[in-house]
């Protein structure tokens, strides 16, 4: 007997979402209002794409599932790129931080949104949160790192806003000195 794959009216296939991820359907419901694209997602895609994210939250959660589908029901645009897209933002994110993967997992973890910007999308957010903060870039933890790198691993957020968006959520204005 084949397998029948249940497509809503709107065409968007619950069921690959639902097998692919390992989700009730409420949950794919949600998933696919957030990003009508991944109607298109087959269940084998979605499960490739979900175990490449399990793999680079693994050295914070160890193995298994669940903090990625966490971070997906959270961010559903994760799924919208393929292994290799995320692997060089993950890569990108580490670099520009020079955090451990541990460290990096966690961020994307509490902030998904963090592993669907581009490299120089989050070279720029974070030479803007030293800016706008005053943060110096140099020694703030013996050399290695500087305070602005420092400060997004403790609040990972702060790199999920354009430089004018922050601004205006911190109300940060120039004192003359």
């Amino acid at each position: 007997m084949p397998f029948i794959v249940q497509v809503s009216p709107s065409g968007t296939s619950l069921k690959s979402l639902e097998i692919g991820l390992g989700i009730g359907r409420t949950q794919a419901e949600a998933i696919l209002k957030k990003e009508p694209s991944l109607s298109r997602l087959s269940a084998l895609e979605a499960k490739l794409r979900l175990d490449n994210l399990s793999r680079h939250l693994a050295p914070k959660f160890g193995p298994g599932l669940k903090p990625a589908v966490e971070s997906v029901l959270r961010q559903p645009r994760l799924l919208t790129f393929t292994p290799e897209e995320i692997d060089l933002r993950v890569k990108a994110l580490g670099a520009l931080l020079r955090s451990t993967p541990a460290v990096i997992a966690d961020m994307i973890h509490r902030q998904p949104g963090l592993a669907t910007h581009t490299p120089t999308t989050l070279a720029l957010r974070l030479k803007g949160v030293g800016e706008l903060l005053e943060v110096t870039d140099n020694t703030a933890d013996g050399g290695r790192r500087g305070g602005a790198a420092l400060l997004v691993e403790m609040e990972p957020g702060l790199l999920c806003f354009r430089h004018q968006d922050l601004d205006s959520r911190l109300n940060v204005r120039s004192v003359p000195r």
